[in-house]
């Protein structure tokens, strides 16, 4: 169940509809920040 059918389940105003549904793109990890913090530094 996800949040708008939860609203509509318990029968109150859909909360922000953005966090409705996972977006398709991955969390990066620390070292794939720096890794790229460091590329874009040296360039």
């Amino acid at each position: 169940m996800d949040m708008s059918q939860a609203a509509n389940y318990w029968g109150i105003p859909v909360p922000v509809a953005k966090r409705d549904r996972k977006s398709g793109a991955k969390k990066r990890t620390q070292a794939e920040t720096e890794a790229e913090r460091l590329r874009y530094q040296e360039a």
